[in-house]
């Protein structure tokens, strides 16, 4: 046991260390791709689409270690489900404009974000042998957060979620009339430092 004891407090006295180091100065331009799920929230889009796909590209800039700026393009698309029509679907572009705010210095940062811009939206829902379809730009919301972890000091994998409030307005050829209508993305991405 005391064998087991001397061989454990050097490991945990070196984790430790390595724990609380404070990382190299970050780079103050960085760069960020990313993929998952998009899940329709709110409750006509989800009961007409299902789970779908998509990412975010984006460039920011970081003020200091805690608070970056950044331009976010994305795309996610989710198809029909209801009825047995596999014709209509949901596709939004995100354009916006992202704060984060990370919370500690170590090499796992969780992180605060708020995004705000517009989002291009075409929708359409096959309905018999019609498909009625409409296509807009509305105003975004995005609130979210998620948890960095860096590999290197340029190099770093982060998970992210957000909680997209589409300011979609009233349609009168669908069927869809909530505003805003909700989307939940689930993400996994780089970030990349630029030198």
């Amino acid at each position: 046991m005391k064998n087991i004891f001397w061989i454990l407090v050097p490991l945990f006295l070196a984790g430790g260390q390595a724990w609380c180091q404070e990382l190299l100065p970050p780079q103050k331009w960085f760069e960020q791709v990313d993929g998952g799920a998009v899940i329709p929230a709110s409750a006509e889009v989800s009961r007409d689409y299902g789970i779908g796909l998509g990412g975010d590209v984006l460039m920011g800039y970081r003020f200091d270690r805690d608070f970056s700026l950044a331009a976010d393009l994305g795309y996610f698309y989710a198809g029909q489900k209801t009825t047995g029509e596999t014709a209509g679907g949901w596709t939004y572009a995100p354009m916006m404009m992202l704060l984060r705010y990370n919370i500690g210095s170590g090499w796992i940062r969780p992180y605060l974000l708020l995004g705000a811009g517009f989002a291009l939206n075409s929708y359409s829902i096959a309905v018999g042998s019609s498909v009625p379809a409409d296509n807009d730009v509305n105003l975004l919301l995005s609130p979210g957060f998620g948890i960095l972890f860096t590999l290197e000091q340029a190099l770093a994998v982060y998970l992210q979620t957000r909680l997209d409030m589409d300011f979609t307005p009233v349609s009168v050829a669908l069927p869809l009339s909530e505003n805003p209508t909700l989307f939940i993305p689930i993400k996994i991405g780089l970030t990349f430092a630029a030198f």
